[in-house]
């Protein structure tokens, strides 16, 4: 899903798998922002003169470059696949986040390979028995873990290690690139760029314009 570590792994490192995979998602505006559908056949046979950039085309085009398009991008890059991730902001990028991390999380990270023990351990910087989840002033639950306790990491620094592990792996990264328009394998920046896909995985966030 892409609302960050603290989600349960199900729903993250699953999304490495690339067997959910959204063909389309067209116009939702959050924070401000609103991705607009493209229009079909744009710049071919249409009445739009507007001269067109030449598209760059991947195989998986991730939308989010947080832990879950992170991992999801090192792990299909891996494997060969043609990736490339678009992320709004520029890494190391400020992330006002708790940070928690599960363990079932932790330890595919470190089991897969894409961090080690001792870089978790780094990035760690308290371990909690129990999360609360607040809504503004009221407390509505509790969680407490059967196994090892929650971590709560350095956003800023585990996000941008992630990052990294997936380009040395051979995806592209577009720090600086939100995605301003949608359609059927094409999606447009915020620069004009135009990116072609064939599959497409969003983990842009619970506050994303996409997901």
């Amino acid at each position: 899903c892409g609302r960050g570590i603290g989600c349960p792994p199900k729903h993250w490192p699953a999304a490495c798998r690339l067997r959910i995979v959204i063909e389309s998602a067209f116009a939702r505006g959050s924070a401000g922002r609103t991705v607009q559908p493209l229009t079909p056949g744009i710049g071919e046979g249409s009445h739009d003169c507007r001269p067109q950039r030449a598209m760059d085309r991947a195989l998986a085009l991730v939308v989010g470059g947080g832990p879950a398009g992170a991992s999801c991008a090192w792990r299909l890059a891996r494997g060969g696949a043609d990736v490339t991730v678009v992320e709004r902001s520029e890494f190391p990028r400020r992330k006002v986040c708790a940070g928690a991390l599960g363990h079932r999380g932790a330890s595919l990270l470190v089991s897969e390979g894409m961090i080690s023990a001792e870089e978790l351990e780094s990035h760690t910087l308290l371990a909690h028995r129990t999360m609360s989840c607040w809504f503004r002033y009221d407390r509505l639950r509790a969680h407490s873990p059967r196994g090892p306790s929650i971590r709560i990491v350095d956003r800023d620094a585990f996000d941008a290690m992630l990052v990294r592990r997936s380009q040395e792996a051979g995806a592209r990264v577009l720090e600086g690139e939100g995605v301003a328009g949608l359609g059927p394998e094409e999606a447009r920046t915020e620069t004009g760029r135009r990116l072609g896909w064939d599959y497409l995985v969003v983990a842009d966030g619970a506050a994303g314009s996409v997901g």
